[in-house]
């Protein structure tokens, strides 16, 4: 029993174990809504989080929107698939306000709690969908001494709907390594 429990533990040591990077982009406003937003890149997931804030200095969050993708990178080329799309509202305030107005089907918003919306319409937005496929474009580049991500984005050049389709352009707003 004990030479049992020994190479189980020594299995579960040898176990690879898949190096994890994190990328921020600090606290800047898109569409009108202020935000930072953290990418968590494994081998083949990718976790890309949106944190709204109240105001412009991003010091109150009230609200995370997160896409979880399995991922398939070649050279500067990565393919997307969507695995999980989810909200968490970080307030009491935007819960019971999720609530009053059913934000996405859903009448059970509680603070901190993270909700399953893939697929969901949520106000005039529909969350992506547990499949949905991006064919985009990364890189990495170093800058006073920092280290810089970009991804790509959605241009009348690519769309990224399709290897075909593949983005072209990237974001204008780079992550920093942490």
């Amino acid at each position: 029993m004990i030479q049992l429990l020994f190479v189980l533990t020594q299995l579960a040591f040898a176990a690879p174990q898949q190096a994890v990077t994190y990328y921020d982009r600090p606290c800047y406003s898109d569409d009108g809504d202020v935000l930072t937003t953290h990418l968590q890149i494994q081998t083949d997931q990718w976790i890309l989080t949106h944190i709204a804030y109240e105001e412009d200095a991003c010091q109150q969050s009230y609200l995370a929107f997160e896409i979880q993708y399995g991922v398939r990178t070649e050279g500067g080329n990565v393919d997307m698939t969507v695995t999980e799309s989810s909200y968490t509202p970080l307030t009491e305030e935007v819960a019971e306000a999720l609530n009053m107005v059913h934000y996405c089907d859903y009448t059970d918003w509680r603070r901190g709690e993270k909700k399953i919306v893939s697929g969901y319409l949520c106000d005039e937005y529909k969350a992506p969908n547990v499949g949905d496929k991006t064919y985009s474009i990364f890189k990495t580049e170093a800058k006073d001494g920092m280290e810089l991500f970009y991804i790509g984005t959605s241009s009348q050049e690519g769309s990224g709907k399709s290897p075909f389709q593949r983005h072209k352009k990237f974001e204008r707003l780079p992550f920093y390594k942490r």
